[in-house]
């Protein structure tokens, strides 16, 4: 990834997962920002008058659903309703064809395990900004 502009991009991460946060953080080259949404309600995000307004100026949203469980996927389906251009990228523990092809079924434009997204995460940013799908070689 390019990291000589001077321009800061930002990233929204939403999860309920702080070790990923905390990775992310580390991860993210230095010409990207990230605005971290922890939280164990998705639903509440909605409620936040800031939240909207991140994500507009954010070049990418990044949803951690592992904690979630069906919850997740609404979510995301209500996203994309809400965000349609913005471009996602997926993190969950499961690795499994079926839940990658419904997560890029309502929206997402990445989907990454949380067992390896460190090592797969700039070519997934790469890929989906340049309007791309990205599904992690591990997903069976």
């Amino acid at each position: 990834m390019n990291t000589t502009s001077s321009t800061v991009r930002k990233i929204v991460l939403i999860g309920s997962n702080p070790n990923i946060n905390s990775a992310l953080e580390q991860l993210l080259p230095s010409d990207y920002t990230l605005i971290n949404y922890l939280t164990d309600g998705l639903d509440e995000l909605w409620q936040d008058s800031e939240f909207s307004e991140h994500v507009s100026s954010a070049v990418a949203v990044m949803l951690e659903l592992s904690n979630y469980e069906r919850g997740g996927l609404e979510f995301l389906s209500e996203f994309k309703r809400r965000f349609p251009s913005k471009p996602v990228v997926v993190f969950h523990d499961y690795i499994e064809k079926s839940y990658a092809r419904e997560i890029l079924k309502r929206g997402a434009m990445a989907y990454l395990p949380v067992n390896t997204f460190s090592e797969e995460l700039d070519e997934a940013l790469l890929t989906i900004l340049a309007n791309c799908i990205y599904v992690s070689g591990q997903v069976y």
